[in-house]
């Protein structure tokens, strides 16, 4: 699909760790800034069996804490 755009130099369906099922959503590595540009501008909205797509740029993953919980000592 998105090579009708140009060269896609990579792509990454995100599946989950524990079941190995699709979770719905992928990246798209495009050769050239413009042509995925343009992928976005005309995929974004369009229907692919029976699901309306959400076409963007990646963004950085948000900084997650230290992980954990926090326990409090009350008595």
């Amino acid at each position: 699909m998105f090579e009708e755009f140009g060269t896609v130099s990579r792509v990454s369906i995100a599946t989950d760790r524990e079941t190995g099922n699709q979770r719905g959503f992928g990246f798209v590595e495009m050769a050239v800034d413009s042509e995925g540009d343009r992928a976005i501008e005309v995929l974004s909205g369009k229907e692919l069996n029976g699901r309306a797509l959400t076409v963007n740029e990646a963004r950085p993953k948000a900084e997650r804490g230290s992980g954990g919980s926090r326990q409090s000592n009350r008595w």
